[in-house]
Order: C-alpha cells, then sequence, then structure tokens
C-alpha cells in the first residue's frame, strides 16, 4: 500500500529510497507490536481456525477506523481499498505471506511466529 505506484496504482504513500530493502523487517516488528495494542484495545482479535491463526477486527473495529480523520490515514485508506480490489479475490493471504517470508528470511530474523 506504500509503494503502490510501483503496481501500477495510486501515487506512492512513501518515497522509493535506496535503503528501503530493510523495511519489510522494520515493518514487521511495528505489525506485530500494533497487533498488541489493537486486541488490548478490543479492535481487533485473534482467532485459531484449520489453517494457523488470524488476526480479525472486532465489531468495534470498523468504528475506530472511521473516525480517524487525518490526511495521511484518508490517503492510506484509498490504497488499501485499492489492494483489496486489485488483489484480494485472486490472493491466498496465508501462502502469499509464507513466500514473503521464504523469500526474505533476514526480515525474520529474531522473531517467533
Amino acid at each position: 500500500m506504500l509503494h503502490s505506484e510501483e503496481f501500477d496504482g495510486p501515487p506512492s504513500l512513501h518515497p522509493d529510497l535506496p535503503a528501503r530493502s530493510g523495511e519489510l523487517g522494520l515493518k514487521r516488528t511495528v505489525l506485530e507490536q500494533a497487533l498488541l495494542v489493537l486486541i488490548r484495545a478490543g479492535l481487533a482479535e485473534l482467532e485459531a481456525d484449520g489453517t494457523g491463526l488470524v488476526y480479525r477486527a472486532t465489531e468495534r473495529g470498523p468504528a475506530f477506523v472511521d473516525i480517524l480523520e487525518a490526511p495521511y490515514v484518508l490517503r492510506l485508506r484509498e490504497r488499501a481499498e485499492w489492494a483489496v480490489h486489485q488483489w484480494a479475490p485472486d490472493t491466498d493471504v496465508r501462502a502469499t505471506t509464507r513466500s514473503l517470508l521464504a523469500a526474505h528470511p533476514s526480515s525474520c530474523e529474531g522473531h517467533r511466529g
């Protein structure tokens, strides 16, 4: 979503920087911490299903997102909607995540799933 222009989408929210290769590992850490905050706030939950663990928004989650009004958040939301419409119908999210992690093993160092 942050580099959507590279995928023939809307203009990217973040610039294309040479050191961007380490971004995936950093974002993974931030995402893990953010998910814990959302769970503690009752905005997300962790469920186990037949294929593994899944994070889901609770009933309160969408209402919280709807009150966010910062310009960056609004642009991020547009990119998220674009990404969902572009890939969600044809994407196996779990398989894609596994392939990303396999392609970038250094981004997973020090993390336990």
